[in-house]
């Protein structure tokens, strides 16, 4: 199925610090969380654009150690969440303001943000017919659709994610 509106589409870039300097700063304090981070790969990959993440090494060329834990913790999300992101496309922001989606195929990844307190993950406005819902674990998540209303019932827990990811296969 086209997108709605590919035709208005227009690529997103950001580049970003862990910190808040651009270079090694040996008294930087204020650096971003692995889940921040994460949540920027996402918002980036869901307008189709780059994310640049500016790391700055010290003088005798090595990381700094709060910068090689971001990276391994997005590396560990990568491992178990990069298809919703490597070769994923963008996809027309959906009536829903818990996260960002992306998508790959017939496949659409619903990046979540928020995870809903009351068990239900609720998308207004979904414009695709929906197959099956899971999360990236391959566990079957039951969910209804009426007309454009998706509805998916979510475990009581989040998985051990810095930002879960749910597969729907429309």
């Amino acid at each position: 199925e086209p997108f709605p509106d590919a035709d208005a589409f227009q690529p997103w870039e950001t580049c970003m610090t862990m910190g808040r300097t651009w270079a090694y700063n040996p008294s930087e304090e204020q650096w971003k969380t692995p889940e921040e981070l994460v949540r920027n790969l996402a918002e980036v990959a869901s307008r189709g654009g780059n994310y640049l993440l500016n790391i700055g090494p010290t003088p005798q060329g090595t990381f700094p150690p709060q910068a090689v834990e971001r990276l391994e913790a997005i590396g560990r999300w990568m491992e178990g969440n990069g298809e919703a992101i490597h070769g994923a496309a963008y996809l027309p922001p959906l009536a829903w303001q818990g996260g960002r989606a992306t998508r790959k195929g017939n496949l659409i990844y619903l990046h979540l943000f928020e995870w809903a307190s009351d068990g239900k993950l609720v998308v207004d406005g979904f414009p695709y017919s929906v197959k099956q819902a899971a999360q990236m674990s391959g566990e079957i998540l039951p969910f209804t659709q009426v007309g454009d209303r998706l509805e998916i019932q979510l475990p009581a827990a989040p998985p051990e994610s810095l930002i879960p990811v749910l597969v729907i296969h429309i």
